[in-house]
């Protein structure tokens, strides 16, 4: 019974089966340490010849081998630096060859069922084994039958290492346990009769999957290979399949990695977990979208050590426009190594701002009013949301040698102007962006040079007005009351009766706007 194999190894070799002997060549019931060791050095010869490195030569050298009483269907074990020969050759009798360097007893071909030779021969299971140390797996492919390393021996055949068999092989640095399987012999099976054959899969790594499928094959020197299969489903070749029980570990966060908000097209979080876990995919995951156009896709998590990890980075993509973006961890399912206790997990939650603000307007702030003398000018900008890294020279002056000596608020910012020609200035001063300002929101979206819908200005005038006092009534006046006509060569302010000094008479009648006044006396 070979059972079916989910890798093969590369390794090629002939297979050697025993000649048919006149007279039997007996195997040994219990092995000595004497028959292990006459063996031993051959084995390790064996292997040399076949091309091995100086570190490969010093690993078989510092090998410990010894008798054991292994499990029932074990030939050998192999453990980091340790080899293990079953006692009884898995109840089957060892062959110990006399002449271990000659292959005289052997011959090419097939497994020959009435071979002379009646036990398991220990110099192909010792270099079995020591091919685990050299850091090469078993492998149960029915292509790799002739292998030294495939996983199952059986009575009277010899198998040998290929040429460079483990060249390029990594030394096995584990103490993880290896096997030599043994083959069990049922006798002649007559026309008419089953048999059921209740076997044990021993899994020393439980792969990254939650069911174990296992299934061997039956074959014979005169009967067609048949799958085996498993009575406790209704088809005729059923796989024995197996749970496997994962370990339990648990989501400790699922933050954020990136700045927030973001407008960048891929936004990053970062999970950890209370154990190193493996097997972890994107399709664990659910991305949460609010808002958000476009394609939203979830790449496959990157672990920073490992794997295994405890901690996985998991990009995602932030389509287009604006909104909220959220990553959960969803499931547990697939090939992930560990059942998560607390899943589904709910992770931290991004805002997707990839609108640029807008500069909504620079209105006066002090004075209010658009005429004015004052040495210093404040000018108020509003935008439609917070931004940053706004300074003085994201702004140019127009009318005037002035400068921004401040900058202050979060919004509205006030700009401050002072200094240069201001006191003795009569014009118009204004405000706008500068060609190079820098000026962006809190996602990193850069401010357009539009200029703002409302943009006033001040008109700044140092000149004093000029004034020119008239009466229609002659001199000397024949009139008890004088009409009096007050012109000035612009527009005026705060001018009244209390401004008017009159020298042996009184004055009342006042009236007038802007550049021309009246009064009696």
């Amino acid at each position: 019974m070979t059972p079916a194999s989910k890798t093969a190894s590369e390794a090629k070799t002939a297979v050697l089966t025993s000649k048919t002997a006149p007279k039997p060549v007996l195997a040994e019931k219990a092995l000595t340490n004497e028959n292990l060791q006459k063996l031993v050095l051959e084995a390790k010869a064996r292997w040399i010849a076949s091309g091995l490195t100086s570190e490969q030569k010093a690993a078989l050298e510092a090998l410990r081998i010894e008798i054991s009483d292994l499990n029932e269907l074990h030939l050998g074990q192999a453990a980091g630096d340790l080899i293990q020969i079953s006692r009884t050759a898995a109840g089957n009798a060892w062959f110990v060859d006399e002449t271990p360097s000659d292959d005289a007893e052997f011959e090419s071909g097939l497994r020959n069922q009435d071979s002379g030779i009646q036990g398991v021969d220990l110099l192909t299971t010792l270099m079995h084994e020591m091919g685990h140390r050299l850091g090469l797996p078993d492998t149960y492919a029915l292509r790799d039958r002739s292998s030294i390393m495939y996983g199952y021996l059986t009575r009277g055949e010899r198998r040998l290492p290929a040429p460079n068999q483990a060249r390029g092989a990594a030394l096995t640095t584990d103490d993880t346990s290896r096997f030599l399987g043994a083959t069990i012999n049922i006798g002649t099976l007559p026309a008419g009769k089953s048999v059921t054959i209740v076997g044990t899969v021993l899994v020393n790594s439980p792969p990254g999957t939650q069911l174990i499928s296992s299934q061997g094959t039956v074959s014979g020197g005169n009967i067609t290979s048949v799958l085996t299969d498993d009575p406790a489903f209704a088809g005729a070749t059923d796989p024995t399949t197996t749970p496997v029980e994962r370990p339990d570990a648990t989501v400790v966060s699922l933050n954020r990695a990136s700045g927030n908000p973001r407008s960048a097209a891929s936004a990053t979080w970062q999970i950890v977990f209370d154990q190193p876990v493996s097997d972890l995919t994107s399709a664990n995951f659910a991305a949460v979208n609010s808002g958000l156009g476009g394609v939203i896709t979830v790449s496959a998590p990157t672990e920073l050590s490992g794997p295994p990890s405890t901690t996985w980075n998991i990009t995602v993509t932030t389509g287009t426009g604006s909104g909220t973006l959220g990553l959960n961890l969803a499931n547990d399912s697939g090939s992930l190594s560990h059942d998560i206790t607390n899943q589904p997990f709910t992770g931290q939650v991004y805002t997707i701002d990839k609108l640029p603000p807008v500069f909504t307007s620079i209105t006066r702030q002090t004075p209010t009013g658009q005429n004015t003398n004052a040495d210093t000018l404040t000018f108020s900008a509003t935008f439609s949301e917070t931004v940053l890294d706004l300074d003085a020279t994201d702004f140019t002056v127009s009318g005037t040698t002035a400068t921004i000596t401040s900058v202050t608020g979060t919004g509205p910012y006030a700009l401050t102007l002072s200094g240069g020609d201001l006191a003795s200035l009569n014009g118009t001063v204004s405000l706008a962006l500068a060609g190079a300002q820098n000026i962006a929101d809190t996602a990193g979206n850069a401010l357009p040079g539009t200029a703002p819908a409302i943009n006033e200005t001040y008109t700044v005038d140092n000149t004093a007005p000029t004034v020119t006092i008239t009466s229609t009534t002659g001199n000397p006046a024949p009139n008890a009351v004088i009409p009096v006509t007050v012109t000035f060569n612009e527009s005026v302010t705060g001018f009244d009766l209390t401004d008017i000094t009159v020298a042996g008479g009184t004055k009342g009648n006042f009236a007038g706007t802007g550049a021309i006044y009246t009064f009696d006396l």
